[in-house]
Formats: structure tokens, C-alpha cells, sequence
């Protein structure tokens, strides 16, 4: 029998054939015995397996399942109850204690904890699928999620941070066909038209466009006051209140004022540089920015 996916993480291998719905288990050490009786079977093609500690994510075109044991004679199949298909193989990553892949409605975490589509809060099932998921392939680097898609025969390449420690979400304009991460000096290495790169690994930083998500207030208000803790100055920034746009310069750290005698309920704000940034914030007084 031909096995086109192996992990051999744990005492006995596991494998699934992309034509079956069948778990294979070898005798413990002994990668070429996978006697019937250790089979195990899902209820839908098995798309990709990933490890997690001593156990392993089955991803399949239908619902998600884990499967674990240290015995092959008593491997324990869990179904998880979250109908969510892998859409792409090449999407799944191993990030130690979980793994993420794409699916129809975003990415999905599985862990031994539960699984959950952790991008749900961050985009609607519709923009997920102009990132045209069954093309996604990924990478894990740095505790986050690097993915490549095409849309419309163009490459380009979105980040997801699950931590929430920097941007949870972020496009960028690189453009990568294959990645694989040394271990040996902590870099992930990329294929581009021009040859192989180390992604982050240049010396002058990229611009930005960064935008917040929308904040709607109760009832219609108003803000007076703006203030950018960054590493560089100055710093440009847009409010954007009820879709009208209007730009400030934070010269310093200190607060600024910012335009008034209008109100409105939904306000975005946005910032485009080179600068390293670490907070901005928006007040009704000079005295609620303090308290920030």
C-alpha cells in the first residue's frame, strides 16, 4: 500500500492514504507492519494529519478529529463537533500545542483543548473567501501564521497572530511560492521569482498601512483629543469618523487635539510609516487620555 502522508511522532507511525478513509497503524518501531487490525476509520477523506504532543489532528473534508493512544492496538478517535473541511493540505501548520488550517469559514484552531474558527471575530465568511482558501499554503514562524494565497493568478501573503501580542491581522505585498523555516538559525526562507530570501531578514524596513477595527459608540459622540506613543516622530494618523477621514501629526508624544463640532457614531483610526508604534489613543477629554 502507497501512504502519501506519515508522522512518526509517537512509538508507532500513523498514515492516511488520500484515497481512503482509513487510520493506518504500524506496530510500534516498525514503520512497514500495518497489520488491519489497527485500522481506524473517519467518515470522510482525510485531507492531512498534523501532530500536537501525543496526539495528532486528522483534518478532513468534513468535520476535524483527534486521534490519540501510545498503543496502536488502543487508538482513541475523537470526532470534534465543528462541521469545518480542510480546503487546502498545504495550509495546515503544527504550532506545538495545536494546529491551524484554512476552511470554508476561516482558519480553524484544533488543540487538545477544544477547536474553534479563530478567525471569525476578525473576518466575515465572505472576505475569508476572497483570500480564495484552497489555494493557501502556510507556514508557522515566530508564534505566527504566515500564509500565501492567489487571487486572480496574484500571490500575495497575509500574517495571523492567534497570541494577539502584535497585529492580529496583516497583509503584506510579499510574494512567496514554497517556505520551510531553518531551525538552526531561526529563520524561514521563502521561494520568490528572483530565488530564495530570508523573509524579515533585510535591513530597511517596509511601509505600513495599519487600521483599526470599527469602534461604534452608543450614541452619536465625539473625540477631542489624540495621542501616539512611537519610537520615531513625527507620526500621521487618520480618524475616520462615520466614513469621513480626517488626518493629524503627532509631532511628540505629547496629545493633540483633534477636530470638533460634528458627531458621529462609528470611528476607525489610521496610520501609515515606517515608525515603530506602540500605542494611539483617542479621548473625549485630556483628562479620560490620561486614565488610558
Amino acid at each position: 500500500r502507497r501512504h502519501t502522508r506519515c508522522s512518526r511522532d509517537w512509538s508507532s507511525d500513523v498514515c492516511s492514504s488520500d484515497l481512503t478513509r482509513t487510520l493506518c497503524f504500524s506496530e510500534a518501531y516498525m514503520p512497514h507492519a500495518y497489520p488491519t487490525k489497527y485500522q481506524v476509520s473517519v467518515d470522510y477523506d482525510v485531507v492531512g494529519i498534523a501532530a500536537m504532543g501525543q496526539s495528532a489532528a486528522v483534518l478532513t473534508s468534513g468535520f476535524p478529529y483527534i486521534v490519540s493512544g501510545i498503543d496502536p492496538g488502543s487508538m482513541m478517535l475523537t470526532k470534534l463537533p465543528l462541521e469545518q473541511a480542510c480546503v487546502s493540505k498545504r495550509s495546515i501548520v503544527e504550532m506545538g500545542s495545536g494546529v491551524i488550517y484554512a476552511s470554508p469559514d476561516g482558519l480553524v484552531m484544533v488543540s487538545p483543548g477544544g477547536v474553534d474558527v479563530v478567525t471569525k471575530g476578525i473576518l466575515k465568511p465572505d472576505q475569508w473567501q476572497a483570500y480564495n482558501p484552497s489555494s493557501i499554503h502556510a507556514y508557522w514562524y515566530e508564534n505566527r501564521y504566515h500564509g500565501f494565497c492567489t487571487v486572480g493568478g496574484v500571490v500575495k501573503m497575509f500574517i495571523f497572530d492567534p497570541t494577539g501580542l502584535t497585529a492580529t491581522w496583516c497583509e503584506t505585498d510579499l510574494v512567496g511560492y514554497a517556505a520551510h523555516k531553518i531551525v538552526q538559525d531561526d529563520k524561514l526562507y521563502f521561494l520568490t521569482d528572483s530565488g530564495i530570501k530570508s523573509m524579515f531578514g533585510g535591513s530597511t524596513p517596509l511601509t505600513y498601512t495599519w487600521r483599526s477595527m470599527v469602534s461604534q459608540l452608543p450614541s452619536p459622540g465625539t473625540f477631542a483629543f489624540g495621542q501616539v506613543q512611537a519610537q520615531s516622530y513625527p507620526v500621521t494618523i487618520s480618524i475616520i469618523a462615520d466614513g469621513v477621514s480626517q488626518s493629524y501629526t503627532a509631532a511628540d508624544s505629547g496629545p493633540f487635539r483633534l477636530k470638533s463640532g460634528f458627531l458621529a457614531r462609528e470611528w476607525v483610526v489610521e496610520v501609515s510609516g515606517t515608525a515603530v508604534i506602540n500605542s494611539i489613543a483617542i479621548a473625549q477629554s485630556a483628562w479620560e487620555l490620561k486614565q488610558v
